[in-house]
């Protein structure tokens, strides 16, 4: 026999169950899945707003880095979405005392209120708890990074992990800007690494290799000499390797291939199979008093090697061919880069050398030598149609075929003699070489609309260009007291 359920008792169970659900408690969000900003205004000492401030939330139980920011152009930061927990609000600028400050995220978004910062007194260095997470710490003149906390991708060089470091712009062209300067100088464990061209190490030294990057002033080198500040500052950096790459061999080679219809310098119809490769080589020996170092570049895809400063030739035609300058001054400029807005096709050589010796604390040799063949080729093909009132009055056909080739020869030496004590001999010399040809062919047909030649024209231009330059500077100091003058 089917017996049914009383309506009022089945409907009794379900408003029991509705009942029942609605007196549990909701699930609260995990402590650890809540965030919040945190926001704030460092100041100078004058009561300015400060920028380009580095502000970063450390965990209070063992420093690890959470969160970082720069000031704006007001001296105001934000901490984006930083987790629930216990926090230690550092402040780091050039030329100032680092500020720590404990602050709590619990509930909401914190105001940080105002940093006031206090200039670095000379002669102070700056103390922490966990070296091995701190992101960066003013060190009196020098703004530090530690690499451990800017993680990069495997195989990655300097120049990618510079590009992560929260202050420092890298160009596409490898310029690089440190809190808002030019970068006129790349230094390896504080000795120059191929000259003053610092694409070159930032472009092949791998960043797996770098311990610490350093930003500072550098003064000239006669100031650094004589001891006497002279205004003419640089900003550099100092790249400090891991112990394990200061004494060793340590490098890359890397090499990729492909076709893309027709072979450079076989021929250009279109269509055809073209084979494209870029080889790169960077191989390093360095010991306590040794750095040795070889990179080269070969390929033909429109890629400049390791700078652009000695591809100037390229940019609007013979124009620049005379005073293609050093290497490293050229670098400096901001010079064209093939990989950029060049046109055409262009095939590039590039073989580097660099040797650095140290006899003794203040008797050191530093040298480079780099050598630099770039060719490019660029086919333009222009047809026009003159018009006079509604009717077509002629067409004009142009062709146009340009053949650049630039040889490139770069040497620099800078070496210091210590006698004695305040006794010493500087050498600084550079030499450039630079061959440039460029092969300019057009021709020109007009014709009427009935295909009537009216005129041709045919032209060929040829450039040859040969610079030597050079320099050297000898310096001799002598100090006739401990505390007197010096000559």
């Amino acid at each position: 026999m089917l017996i049914k359920r009383p309506t009022h008792l089945r409907s009794g169970i379900v408003g029991f169950a509705i009942m029942t659900l609605g007196l549990l408690p909701a699930s609260p969000a995990k402590a650890q899945d809540r965030q919040f900003d945190v926001r704030g205004v460092v100041n100078g000492p004058d009561g300015a707003g400060l920028q380009g401030a580095m502000v970063v939330a450390l965990t209070r139980a063992d420093s690890t880095l959470t969160k970082y920011a720069l000031t704006g152009g007001q001296g105001t930061f934000t901490l984006s979405r930083v987790p629930v927990g216990e926090y230690i609000l550092q402040v780091t600028s050039m030329g100032y005392q680092t500020f720590r400050q404990d602050f709590s995220v619990t509930s909401g978004d914190v105001d940080a209120g105002p940093v006031n910062m206090e200039l670095a007194p000379v002669g102070m260095d700056t103390l922490f708890v966990n070296p091995e997470h701190i992101p960066f710490v003013n060190r009196r003149d020098t703004l530090d990074y530690n690499v451990l906390a800017f993680p990069t991708r495997p195989n990655a060089t300097v120049e990618e992990l510079l590009a992560r470091l929260p202050g420092i712009e890298v160009d596409a062209d490898g310029s690089i800007k440190a809190q808002g300067e030019d970068v006129q100088n790349v230094l390896v464990d504080g000795k120059e690494f191929f000259g003053s061209d610092p694409t070159i190490a930032t472009r092949n030294l791998p960043a797996e290799a770098v311990a610490r990057v350093q930003v500072y002033d550098k003064q000239s080198d006669m100031a650094e000499f004589t001891g006497i500040p002279d205004g003419q500052e640089e900003r550099t950096i100092n790249l400090e390797l891991k112990e394990d790459a200061r004494v060793g061999y340590f490098g890359r080679l890397a090499s990729g291939m492909g076709a893309d219809g027709g072979f450079f310098g076989v021929h250009d119809t279109p269509g055809k199979n073209e084979f494209r490769h870029n080889e790169t080589l960077s191989l390093n020996k360095f010991s306590t008093t040794t750095q040795l170092a070889v990179v080269g570049n070969l390929n033909n895809t429109n890629q400049a090697g390791f700078s652009g400063a000695n591809i100037q030739a390229f940019a609007g035609g013979g124009g620049g061919m005379g005073g293609m300058g050093g290497m490293g001054g050229a670098s400096r400029g901001g010079g064209n880069s093939v990989g950029g807005n060049q046109e055409g096709f262009t095939e590039a050589l590039s073989v580097g050398f660099n040797a650095s010796r140290d006899f003794g604390k203040d008797s050191w040799i530093r040298g480079s030598y780099f050598l630099s063949d770039l060719k490019n080729l660029k086919n333009t093909t222009i047809q026009q149609q003159q018009l006079l009132g509604s009717d077509v009055s002629s067409l004009s056909d142009q062709a146009n075929e340009q053949n650049t080739d630039n040889f490139t020869q770069t040497l620099d030496v800078n070496g210091q003699y210590t006698f004695s004590e305040g006794h010493d001999l500087r050498l600084r010399g550079g030499f450039n070489a630079n061959a440039s040809t460029i092969l300019n062919v057009s021709s020109q047909d007009t014709r009427t609309v009935a295909g009537e030649i009216l005129n041709t024209a045919e032209t060929t231009n040829s450039v040859d260009g040969d610079n030597l330059s050079g320099n050297a500077r000898l310096t001799w100091r002598k100090k006739l007291h401990e505390n007197g003058r010096t000559i």
